[in-house]
Formats: structure tokens, sequence, C-alpha cells
């Protein structure tokens, strides 16, 4: 039972289960009306047949719609971020949720720690139009990549940024009226921040209508073989980025038994699409392509462990079949054979 929880979990926390969850910049723009919509029905109380807001607004999942605009930011310029990053940018949600939790179950505890969380649990809130206000600006420049085939997303991007921007400012701005200059603004604050996030979901749902109908594939083709086949830009970007996550992200290109029908099921591509991707854009086949990844391996762990295992075993754990192949590839991609590799290494050293 403890294996197959530590693999689900490893599975979940992985990168090429982040990919597939968010692989395209609308996923993210999905996850944020979604939890903004959550939030909203969850802060209301329905009774008597009249709509009540709760008297706290906040909750912790208002922690993430910062870091996922910025994820979606950096989706279009097509960086990878590590796992570490992501965790980095969930740390003040994950803080709050475990406070949250603490406080739910206040019971447990006697009453002094219970109030001393609860107390802890509400200082937090201004995490809250912060992390909503760092991450507006941030997400507000332009992109340092152009992506032409995403410039539609970069108005609705940036009506987000300021969206984030407004109701952190509300927030903050009423906070120091009432908590720091004792004034009172008569008007009810979360009413002005919930009406800004229900203009907010509905620009996103509008936007997304919009950009199902742009972002269908537009396959300029005359066949459905590898001859004919023409990929467009997107097409072209959205496989190398996949290739890339699964191949080098993950390492899979060191198994041995890795075929191109593996890969275009893997990655949900139809295979004649992958042979088109890697010979005329990659300008190299798909084994060739693989051997390039296996030598790169090879020459590092030359480097780091110098000659301390046989050429045979280099060759099966770069991800070769045999000795030959590992011979002949090597010697293709750095013009020496890998004892002579190891001897001129052994000379410079």
């Amino acid at each position: 039972m403890g294996v197959f929880i530590s693999r689900l979990s490893s599975e979940l926390f992985s990168y090429r289960f982040y990919s597939k969850l968010f692989s395209r910049p609308t996923h993210y723009l999905f996850a944020i009306a979604i939890i903004s919509i959550l939030n909203f029905l969850h802060q209301l109380n329905y009774s008597d047949w009249t709509i009540v807001f709760d008297m706290s607004l906040w909750n912790p999942t208002w922690l993430l719609l910062g870091p996922l605009l910025l994820m979606m930011r950096y989706n279009r310029e097509q960086k990878i971020k590590s796992v570490t990053i992501k965790l980095f940018h969930l740390t003040p949600f994950m803080a709050m949720m475990f406070m949250f939790m603490l406080t739910s179950y206040h019971n447990s505890f006697g009453n002094n720690l219970s109030e001393y969380f609860y107390s802890v649990y509400q200082k937090m809130f201004v995490l809250v139009p912060i992390s909503l206000f760092a991450y507006g600006i941030a997400t507000s420049f332009p992109l340092r990549k152009k992506i032409a085939d995403l410039a539609h997303l970069d108005d609705l991007q940036l009506g987000i940024s300021g969206f984030y921007v407004l109701i952190a400012s509300v927030s903050l701005t009423m906070h120091l009226c009432w908590a720091v200059l004792k004034v009172d603004m008569v008007v009810d604050y979360r009413i002005i921040i919930y009406a800004l996030v229900l203009v907010m979901v509905t620009l996103i749902f509008y936007a997304l209508s919009i950009l199902s109908k742009i972002e269908q594939p537009q396959e300029t083709q005359i066949g459905q073989d590898e001859h004919t086949l023409i990929l467009n830009l997107n097409q072209v970007r959205e496989y190398e980025h996949k290739l890339q996550s699964f191949l080098i992200g993950e390492q899979t290109f060191l198994n041995p038994n890795l075929s191109l029908a593996t890969l275009s099921k893997e990655l949900k591509i139809p295979k004649h699409h992958l042979t088109v991707l890697f010979n005329q854009h990659l300008g190299k086949s798909f084994y060739s392509y693989l051997a390039t990844l296996r030598i790169d391996y090879a020459i590092v762990e030359l480097q780091k462990t110098g000659n301390n295992f046989t050429i045979e075993s280099l060759a099966y754990q770069s991800g070769f079949n045999s000795k030959t192949s590992f011979h002949k590839y090597f010697r293709e991609y750095t013009g020496l054979t890998p004892i002579a590799f190891i001897q001129q290494k052994s000379k410079s050293a």
C-alpha cells in the first residue's frame, strides 16, 4: 500500500502529469475562472431566499490565482520550470491551507491554542491582496519571447493582471481605512471585489469561447502521409514542447525499447506527424535524434566518472541495445571511438 501511495504521489508531482494537465495557456485560464467561481459561491449564504456574504472574504485558494497566471505566462514563453520553482510559488497557499486546517479542527486543541491558530490565520489574509498585486504586476510586462500564434492572448493576460491589481488595491485600501485609520467607508468592499471577480470570469469565458475557434488545428496538407503533410507553426512548437518534456525532462531517451510507435502513443501525436517533425523540422530521423541524446548523456557520464566502467556497460546505460551501434553513433558524433575519447581525455587531464 505504501509503495502504491508513493508511486501515485510521485506521478502527481511529476512534470509529465503537470504538463498533461496544463499543456496549453487556455487550461490555466479555465483553472483561474473555476477557482474564482468556487470562491464566490463558497462565500455566499442562502437563507430565507436572501444572499448574504460571509464575514471572511478570503480563503487559501485565492493564493492559487497569481501562480496560475504566472505559469500561463511561462507556458506562452515556452519556459520549462522545475517542480521546485512551482512549489516555491505555491508556498503561501500551502502555508495558509495548513493554518486553515488547524483552525477547522480547533476542537482538538485547547482554547488558548485554538485562539492563537485562528488569530494567525486571520492575519495571514493580508497575503491574498499582496499576492494578487505582486503577480498582477509581474504578469503585466510584455513577453520576453514573442509567440506570434499566441498574440491574441496578450490583451487577455494584461486584462486579468489588471483585475488582480484592482482587487488587491480595493482590499488594501479598505484594510488601511478600517484597521489603520479607523475610518468607516460605509460601502461593503466585498461587493466591489466580487463584482470585479464576476466581470473577470465573464471576460475569461468569453475569451475562451473565441479562442476555441481560433486555436482549432489548421493543417495545410495534401495527403495524410509524411511525404505530403505540412505542420503549421503552432503544431511544431507544441510537438517540440511535448517531445522535450517527455524525452529530456524525464530522460525516457535512455529506454532502449523506445520506438516511434511508443512515442506516438505516449504523446498522443499521430505517428506520421512525428516523422515529419523529426525529418523536416529537427533535421534528423527519430533514431538519429535518440542517438544524439544518448551520446550526449554518455559523454557527460564519461566526464563525471572517467573510465570506471566498460564501454559495453556505458552503451547499455546510455540506452543503446548493442555495443556496435554505440560505437557507430559515438564516432559519428565525436569523430573518435569511445576508447580514443577516454584516452584523449586522460592525456589532457
